[in-house]
C-alpha cells in the first residue's frame, strides 16, 4: 500500500462529495472546523512540487500495477495486441492511463507557473 498525501486524500474526497476546496471551507467554518481545514486544503490549493512528483509515481505505478497483454475476446479465447512493427502493445484501464495523464498536466502545470 502506498503511503497517501494530505492533498490527495483531501482530494479523493473533494471528489467522492463532488465539492470544491471553496464549498468545503465553506461549510467546515459554519461547524466551527475552518482553522483546521484551511491548513490541510493549503496542500491541495498549493501543491508542492515533492507532492506532485509523489503524485505521478504513484500514478505511474497504477498503470503499470493495471497493464495487461491480453484480453479476452468473446469465444473465450486470450488475445493480444501489437503495434505495425510487431511490437507488443500494452492495454491499461481508462482510469489508470486518465490519472496518470493528470498527473503529468498536474508537474508540466507546476513546472511552467515556476519557471
Amino acid at each position: 500500500m502506498t503511503a497517501s498525501t494530505p492533498d490527495s486524500l483531501i482530494g479523493n474526497l473533494l471528489d467522492r462529495w463532488e465539492m470544491t476546496p471553496n464549498d468545503l471551507k465553506q461549510e467546515m467554518r459554519e461547524h466551527g472546523c475552518g482553522k483546521q481545514l484551511d491548513e490541510l486544503l493549503r496542500h491541495v490549493d498549493n501543491p508542492s512540487p515533492q507532492t506532485l512528483s509523489v503524485g505521478l509515481i504513484e500514478a505511474a505505478s497504477n498503470v503499470i500495477a493495471s497493464a495487461s497483454d491480453t484480453y479476452k475476446k468473446r469465444n473465450g479465447h486470450l488475445a493480444s495486441f501489437e503495434d505495425d512493427s510487431g511490437e507488443k502493445c500494452w492495454i491499461v484501464p481508462f482510469d489508470a492511463f486518465e490519472g496518470l495523464r493528470s498527473a503529468v498536466e498536474a508537474l508540466a502545470t507546476e513546472g511552467k507557473d515556476n519557471g
